[in-house]
């Protein structure tokens, strides 16, 4: 009765061991499964890392290449304004150059100039020939040689004297004989005359 007993504990004791180690060998299993699925996942993340560092790689270059062609740009607006400003400074002085010829050449006033060099013709800016006849005696009276009296092709609200190149002080004197508020104007159209006085008298 006693080796049965002793019989019955071994064998609960064996079975006891078979049932531990089964679930020690499920639990290996498991463990295992779990470690083949982390390391998976790990494959996983670092293909996905590959391709990241990919992209990352290709944007920066497409950011160093876009940079280039900014730099490239700034560069040639730099010569394009650089070349801009030269014409400018070039126009200007070829403008002051003139300017100083033109300050070289013109007369200081009517008494510099011979009766024969000052080209003066009268017009009638109300069409009144009247008016203009009595405007080119009282310039003769003055000491001025009027060539023409003719009337204006258009009318006019003001007493005005037109003047060509270099005879701007000519047509200051002319102004001041006709009388206050007469208006003084370069020639814009091409005439024979150096000066042309229009009147509304």
């Amino acid at each position: 009765m006693r080796y049965s007993w002793l019989a019955i504990g071994a064998l609960v004791l064996v079975l006891s061991a078979c049932a531990s180690s089964k679930q020690m060998q499920e639990s290996v299993a498991t463990n295992s499964g779990r470690i083949d699925m982390l390391q998976q996942q790990s494959s996983v993340m670092g293909s996905r890392l590959g391709e990241m560092d990919a992209s990352i790689q290709q944007i920066v270059e497409k950011i160093a290449s876009f940079d280039r062609k900014l730099n490239a740009i700034a560069v040639d607006l730099a010569k394009g304004e650089l070349g801009e400003l030269k014409e400018e400074v070039s126009d200007i002085e070829q403008r002051l150059t003139e300017l100083e010829n033109e300050g070289r050449l013109a007369p200081a006033s009517a008494m510099e100039l011979s009766a024969d060099a000052v080209s003066i013709k009268v017009l009638s800016g109300t069409g009144n020939i009247g008016s203009a006849r009595m405007l080119a005696q009282r310039l003769s009276n003055d000491g001025f040689k009027v060539k023409r009296v003719d009337m204006a092709p258009t009318h006019f609200s003001r007493n005005t004297v037109f003047y060509s190149e270099g005879f701007h002080d000519v047509a200051v004197e002319i102004a001041g004989s006709i009388g206050p508020g007469t208006a003084v104007r370069p020639l814009t159209w091409s005439s024979t005359f150096n000066i042309i006085a229009v009147t509304v008298e």
